[in-house]
């Protein structure tokens, strides 16, 4: 079946042939709106006898659904796009299209139109109705299933919350005169418009208001193109002026505000009753900062149309800006709330199989779309009800938060009971009417009739028909929760009330000259006022600080529908509430069983309990109350906590999955620059994500910031284009002009003194690769750039550079020993970064912990390249060394496949190999201490053989697999020594032919000598793949086979590197670690300590010990920090890519041009494009602002909390592993083999310094330290290892005599 997929279109193959068209048949019923994306079902054959056609599906948006022929062209494109995988020499037969049906929606008549296309053969066009019989297709259903198939491309495109698997996207209008066949076929079919439907928050859809009208302003006006709009709609104004209104809003979105309010002006007077234009008076209005007036014209349009949500949502805006919260928190509870309707789906079928290609070209600069520990988030956080919010509901919910934005949650709560009445209150209070009524009936001699019972109710004894409510007071004045929350009865502008739309009180004409008079017949919706609220005929008001009596803990949640379901698992446990919070108590609910009860049954001369003071809160606003109490509540822990690991100097950890959900609950809570810092954390980690990069395009586009703003646009546009999106759907609209940076519609391109870019047009049409425009969209982008690189702005500081070599001395410097002091010398005189150049090539050295983590972590896509090593990369190791290699095809499938094999859960497999490796250590060491560095290597290697290749322990270093180890290590560190080879300071001289360059032939000669010895191991584990095995990581990989997609040689490879990256950061901290047991030996015994506090005398340590010992963690973690093992980290450049000047591929152009000649900035300074970043990991490692004023000693404890425990668990406390994307992948397996080596060391043993002849103790400077290549080694140094109890020499003894027993049967 394989052999049967598209190269690059996304499909889903069948169980039985022809079940997705049936399938879609019988759902035609159930299309509301819309209709789903169009399905193209397509037949495969491969000609042979007996062998079974296969069926395969995708959705697709965008192909031109005019006739027949254009659909049917579609389907034969595809014959074309079959993956052909045969030899030339191959005989088999291929894979070709037989047969295909495209089937799309005609969402007007309600039809589904198909054409069923045989390849070769004739094409049928024909009608599915939706009870599933055949008709002839219309020149008329064709007009209106094109117009539908352009408004579901369009209004599908960047939706978040529809997703389907094979759906592609295609730009629907790739040319001029697309676009006005476009506008030709909506004039024709706008006043059909209304049978499309609307969007959710649209009760009945009308003329104005539906998809059509919606999908028409999406398309021009997300690119500030409304001067088409504005044509189409001022012809039809003249058939129906109530469009008046979407011509208004065109002229303003033009900037021509004087010809909308002409327009608006007249129209006004032939349609007084259409919201719509009273809206769009409204938003100019309050754009102006009349937001008196605005409230005004907002208040008559719920008037006209009292049944729909956005109406009085924009009151409640309105009363928001002017201040009024309690009028909008009244108002917001008289919403009318619809269930929500999502868009039509198709039936979801099991597919045999799921093809979803990788599209290379663009792909590439995105992280591996495979499921990591960054998908994975807190349950709390996954439970939040708020993101689940869909239609009114949501569109409720925002107005809530932009109440709590403005006055907090504290003074929230308290307008919130000034003007709801809460259920403990109106329990209270009915209990008292109601018992002070039955006491008077009594009295009278009515005792028969009423019974208080034990809850305070009070009931019938005997039912009578008789006997009414309405017999005890006038229940007309109590309406429900809706009227109560826009009526004042006991104003003297509202009269006479009626019921109106959804249960909403109509009072009479208002009188005011301040306010617009309504149309004469059209009744007046009243807002209650704070001096309504005042007024009271019955009585004393209600007293506005009445203590809220809080209620237990609401179990119910809302769902994306608005309904009301239990809660299960809630996201949070009152009693884990660290957040400070008040929670919200819970208000009367309106129904009408319990009004009537409470305002009917009244005691003369009691207080009355009227509910003209305090109305009853809807219970769908009370529920968003909860739901807004949660996010309050994770999002003040949240910020608790990042405050805490701050002043601790701690880094703050979170997945990438957990960013992302932090970063879209501070927009919710309009927390922007938090909601920023979250998304940028996110995108530090290698997760497939889009949303933050589009949500950063957003907020930098709102910040004016171009430069950032286009690199997120081109990193959405590629993820766009990864997951099939053939069109980009980016927003930018923004102005460079010589006032400064503006954010507004664009209407023109114009290259002056004022500049103006559409950059929606402009990666829109060179997304589409469409000849004519290649000259255009390079030459705008060449302008782009030019702009961007005009005033760079100051170099971070440095040394003098001289003319044309620049700082070329320290490169020489770089080869002696010990260069990392240098840096550290300049780090102290510069600041964090400091700015070399050589021979005209840009070097920034970073020298903070701070300026490692904003550039090389949060800015990892940047900054995750690495710069040209010609010898020891590309000669050498033929570009198979991914820790050095640059970005790319290879670097992506080797790291991938090392990093998932070396995972913390991957590990676990091994750690029986790693204890029994340090048995051996330890044994070694208690046996033969004089030879502490030799038994450090040979435990180095030993464990690293055994879990890479499955080989024994060794007995010694003389082994020949370690001489071509440690061969090809020394060989690639002075490769890697700056100043080894003048090429790579001068990389014309790679030109030269090989028979006259020594060091290439030398390299080429090394790179055959390497491959054929890693191959050898490869084919030896290779084969015992078939027979019983331990795992080790080149088995792993082998078994991976297809799914990392590598050859034999560079599988090879990947192993030997694994084994190359772990062995020079564990063995030199291992030697270091017995350096400075001698010098510390306070610090040792405290962790043996602790180890036989956890571990005792009886048994050996094991990986389960682990979080148990956080002091031998901690040491652990100050070693690497205070003698970290690459002092230098290795150069970081930023990402390049090759340019391809095809139109085909004129997207990539963009992205590569664009990031090509990136500049960045830190701290308004500028780092050039193409710069190597050098991280200065010894003076990142000394950072005062992370590690304190004494980070130059030597101290454990500086990891730990007061109360013993580790600072961060999930940090490393130090920075030598790396940064961003070139993190080492081995550090949790050199955490792992460290932790367990140390500690059995120190379980089993006591080091000490040394002594000479005449039994001086020997204790060397530790500041002696010795460099080679980048590799910091102690100075030579012996010690002592003397047994810390008796019997650890039997018990180590005995322990190692199993282990070589154990392997020597294997």
């Amino acid at each position: 079946m394989a052999e049967a997929s598209f190269k690059e279109i996304p499909e889903l193959f069948e169980v039985d042939l022809g079940e997705a068209l049936t399938a879609r048949t019988e759902v035609l019923s159930t299309f509301r709106e819309l209709g789903p994306p169009d399905l193209c079902h397509v037949v495969k054959s491969n000609g042979r006898s007996g062998q079974r056609d296969v069926g395969s599906y995708h959705y697709i948006s965008g192909v031109d659904a005019s006739s027949s022929a254009s659909l049917a062209a579609y389907i034969n494109s595809l014959t074309y796009a079959i993956e052909d995988n045969s030899a030339w020499f191959s005989k088999g037969s291929t894979w070709k299209v037989k047969n295909g049906c495209y089937c799309c929606f005609n969402a007007f008549s309600r039809v589904d139109i198909r054409v069923d296309v045989k390849i070769p053969g004739g094409v049928q066009a024909y009608v599915i109705d939706l009870r599933g019989e055949r008709h002839e297709a219309t020149p008329e259903l064709w007009q209106e299933t094109y117009v539908s198939a352009l408004l579901r491309a369009i209004l599908y495109s960047d939706d978040p919350n529809y997703w389907l698997d094979a759906y592609r996207k295609l730009d629907p209008i790739t040319t001029p005169e697309g676009e006005i066949r476009f506008l030709q076929a909506a004039e024709g079919l706008f006043m059909k418009g209304w049978q499309v439907g609307s969007d959710p928050e649209i009760q009945v859809a009308t003329i104005i208001s539906n998809h059509l009208t919606a999908g028409i302003m999406k398309y021009f006006g997300d690119s500030g193109r409304f001067q088409q709009a504005a044509n189409l709609f001022e012809k039809l104004t003249a058939k129906e002026p109530e469009v008046a209104s979407l011509l208004a809003r065109s002229y303003i979105g033009m900037n021509e505000e004087v010809k909308a309010v002409q327009i608006m002006s007249s129209s006004i007077q032939k349609t007084p009753h259409s919201y719509t234009l009273l809206h769009a008076q409204c938003d100019l209005l309050r754009s102006k900062g009349r937001q008196d007036w605005a409230v005004k014209l907002a208040r008559q349009a719920v008037n006209c149309a009292p049944s729909e949500f956005v109406t009085w949502e924009k009151v409640t805006e309105c009363w928001i800006d002017l201040g009024e919260f309690e009028n909008a928190l009244l108002t917001l509870n008289s919403c009318p709330m619809f269930t929500f309707n999502g868009r039509d789906v198709h039936r979801n079928l099991t597919p045999a199989k799921v093809h979803l290609p990788f599209l290379k070209p663009i792909g590439e600069i995105l992280p591996d779309r495979v499921k990591t520990e960054d998908d994975e988030a807190d349950p709390a956080l996954l439970r939040l009800p708020a993101p689940g919010l869909r239609g009114t509901w949501a569109r409720a919910y925002a107005l809530l938060t932009r109440l709590v934005s403005q006055i907090g949650w504290d003074e929230l709560l308290k307008t919130r009971s000034n003007v709801f009445v809460m259920e403990e209150e109106y329990r209270m209070q009915k209990a008292h009417v109601d018992v002070t009524h039955v006491q008077n009936n009594n009295s009278a001699g009515g005792s028969g009739n009423r019974v208080i019972h034990e809850d305070g109710t009070v009931r019938d004894s005997i039912i009578s028909g008789e006997t009414t409510l309405a017999d005890h007071g006038d229940g007309g004045d109590d309406d429900n929760a809706s009227t109560r929350g826009i009526v004042s009865p006991h104003s003297p502008r509202s009269a006479s009330v009626s019921t109106g739309v959804n249960g909403s009180g109509v009072g009479a004409k208002e009188k005011d000259s301040d306010n617009l008079d309504p149309p004469p017949g059209i009744p007046m919706i009243r807002i209650s006022t704070e001096s309504d609220r005042e007024l009271d005929g019955d009585g004393e008001s209600l007293k506005k600080d009445e203590p809220v009596t809080e209620p237990e803990e609401d179990t119910t949640k809302v769902d994306v529908n608005g309904e009301t379901k239990p809660k299960v698992n809630g996201a949070f446990d009152a009693d884990d509430d660290k957040s400070g919070l008040e929670k919200p108590a819970i208000a009367a609910a309106g129904e009408e069983d319990q009004e009537k009860d409470s305002s009917s049954v009244q005691a003369p001369g009691s207080e009355s309990f009227s509910f003209s003071n305090k109305r009853l809160c809807e219970r769908w606003l009370d529920n968003l109350f909860m739901v807004l109490y949660e996010d309050l509540r994770v999002w003040t822990i949240f910020r608790a906590e990042v405050a805490h690991f701050k002043t601790q100097h701690v880094a703050y950890r979170k997945t990438g999955l957990e960013w992302e959900i932090l970063g879209e609950l501070g927009l919710r809570l309009h927390h922007k620059e938090e909601a920023k810092e979250a998304f940028q954390r996110c995108l530090d980690t290698p997760r497939y994500s889009q949303k933050p990069w589009a949500k950063l395009m957003e907020m930098y586009s709102d910040e004016g910031d171009i430069q950032r703003c286009i690199q997120t646009a081109i990193r959405v546009a590629a993820y766009q284009w990864a997951d099939y999106t053939e069109m980009t759907e980016i927003a930018l609209n923004l102005v460079p002009t010589s006032e400064g940076v503006q954010q507004r519609p664009l209407n023109a391109w114009r290259v002056g003194a004022a500049v103006e870019w559409d950059w929606k047009a402009i990666l829109s049409m060179i997304s589409q690769g469409i000849e004519l425009l290649v000259p255009v969209g390079v030459l705008i982008i060449g302008l782009a750039i030019l702009y961007l690189r005009g005033d760079r702005g100051p170099l971070p500081p440095g040394p003098p550079r001289l003319p044309i070599v620049g700082n070329l001395k320290y490169l020489t410097v770089l080869g002696k020993p010990r260069p990392w002091r240098l840096f550290h010398k300049m780090a102290q005189e510069y600041g964090p970064l400091t700015y070399l150049e050589l021979l005209g090539k840009p070097v920034v050295v970073i020298n903070t912990a701070r300026a490692a983590e904003d550039l090389l972590v949060r800015r990892a896509g940047n900054y995750s390249d690495r710069p040209r090593m010609i010898v020891g990369s590309e000669y050498m190791c033929g570009g198979l060394n991914f820790a050095i290699a640059p970005s790319g095809e290879i670097w992506r499938k080797m790291r991938r496949a090392t990093e998932t094999q070396l995972g913390v859960k991957s590990l676990i497999q091994y750690e029986n190999v790693k204890t029994d490796e340090a048995i051996l250590f330890a044994y070694d060491m208690l046996c033969r201490p004089e030879k502490c560095i030799e038994n450090v290597l040979r435990a180095t290697a030993s464990v690293i053989l055994s879990v890479v290749y499955d080989q024994p322990p060794l007995r010694s270093l003389d082994e020949p697999s370690v001489h071509i180890m440690d061969d090809f290590i020394h060989k690639l560190n002075r490769a890697a020594q700056p100043g080894s080879h003048i090429v790579e300071a001068i990389p014309v001289l790679d030109y030269i032919p090989t028979f006259l360059s020594s060091w290439k032939k030398n390299a080429k000669r090394d790179f055959q000598k390497f491959s054929s010895m890693f191959l050898k191991e490869y084919t030896t584990v290779k084969e015992r793949l078939v027979g019983e095995q331990r795992p080790s990581l080149l088995a792993k990989l082998l078994e991976g086979g297809s799914r990392y997609d590598m050859t034999d040689l560079e599988t090879a490879w990947a192993a030997a590197i694994t084994y190359a990256a772990a062995y020079d950061t564990t063995s030199v901290t291992l030697s270091w670690f017995f350096l400075i047991m001698i010098q510390f030996p306070d610090i040792q015994k405290k962790a043996q300590e602790e180890i036989d506090t956890i571990v005792g005398q009886s048994r050996l340590p094991a990986f389960s010990d682990t979080k148990h010992l956080p002091y031998v963690t901690a040491l652990i973690r100050e070693i690497m920090r205070w003698r970290p093992g690459p002092p230098i980290g290795l150069p970081h450049a930023s990402v390049k890519a090759s340019i391809h000047y095809t139109a085909s591929s004129i997207l990539t152009l963009m992205v590569d041009d664009l990031r090509r000649y990136q500049d960045d900035y830190y701290n308004n300074q500028l780092i050039p494009a193409g710069s190597i970043c050098i991280p200065n990991v010894w003076s990142i490692n000394r950072d005062p602002d992370i590690y304190g004023a004494d980070a130059d000693e030597f101290r454990p404890e500086r990891h730990l909390n007061p109360d013993g425990k580790l600072k961060d668990g999930t940090g490393e406390g130090h920075f030598t592993y790396g940064f961003g994307k070139r993190e080492c992948i081995g550090k949790h397996f050199a955490n792992k083999a460290l932790f367990i080596d140390i500690t059995m060391i120190l379980w089993a043993m006591s080091i000490e310094a040394s002594t000479n002849a005449s039994g001086d103790i020997k204790i060397p400077d530790i500041s002696e330290d010795a460099g080679e290549g980048v590799i910091l080694h102690p100075p030579p140094f012996e010690c002592r290892c003397r047994p810390r109890f008796v019997g650890v020499e039997a018990t180590l003894e005995q322990a190692r005599n199993v282990v070589l027993s154990a392997h020597h049967a294997h």
